[in-house]
């Protein structure tokens, strides 16, 4: 935990920076909107989201935190819904962002597929062994993961009352005890499994918008 919110902290102030260098060019965007062509649009659009819902993350992030900032931390399961919930939701929007941008030159078709493959593999392998799928539930099944000292519990928080499913809950890769050190490849398998989630979003935006370019080059021709 202390880690995660180390990093968390870290993450947030590169996407500070990140804006800031990029704050003139997207207040152009925003300004010339009506003109620039759709994947321009698009990426105006999912900046603007992005950024919304990274301060959600943050501001929540701080108010639930259990190592570091702690003066400032409340127990709320509706915090850590909005949380989990938007963490996610910015995977999703990451890799569409990414996505927008590697479109803009066209990769090598061999690379592109095979870079397809292995993060559509990866993706929906994550999908299924991560938490990503209860993360974009939570708002319609009013569940929420709440860490306790005995470990990590479901708990449901449209009654108010919560109730514990288990000794725990999966993360991801078989782990089942919050306290557990994970090895080397454990990790490697965790972080692999979110990449490739992130990244079956970036190839599939990269694939409809260079299809799109496709159609819209033969449009022009006939």
């Amino acid at each position: 935990m202390h880690y995660h919110e180390v990093f968390g902290i870290l993450i947030l102030l590169l996407v500070l920076i990140h804006i800031l260098i990029n704050i003139k060019m997207l207040k152009g965007l925003m300004r010339a909107c009506h003109k620039v062509p759709l994947n321009l649009k698009l990426c105006l659009i999912i900046d603007i989201l992005l950024m919304l819902i990274f301060i959600l993350i943050g501001l929540s992030g701080v108010l639930i935190s259990k190592t570091i900032l702690i003066t400032l931390s409340m127990s709320s399961l509706w915090l850590k819904t909005i949380h989990l919930f938007f963490s996610g939701l910015a995977l999703i929007l990451l890799g569409i962002h990414i996505g927008l941008h590697l479109c803009r030159k066209e990769m090598y078709k061999g690379f592109a597929i095979v870079l397809s493959v292995i993060s559509l593999c990866l993706g929906l392998y994550g999908f299924k062994d991560t938490q990503m799928q209860r993360w974009l539930t939570m708002p319609l099944t009013g569940q929420v993961l709440h860490v306790e000292e005995n470990g990590l519990h479901l708990q449901g928080v449209q009654n108010g009352k919560g109730k514990g499913y288990g000794k725990g809950l999966h993360l991801g890769g078989g782990y089942e005890d919050n306290k557990e050190v994970l090895s080397l490849n454990q990790k490697l398998v965790l972080y692999s499994e979110f990449f490739g989630l992130m990244f079956t979003g970036t190839m599939a935006t990269y694939w409809l918008v260079r299809i799109n370019k496709t159609i819209n080059s033969l449009s022009e021709k006939h």
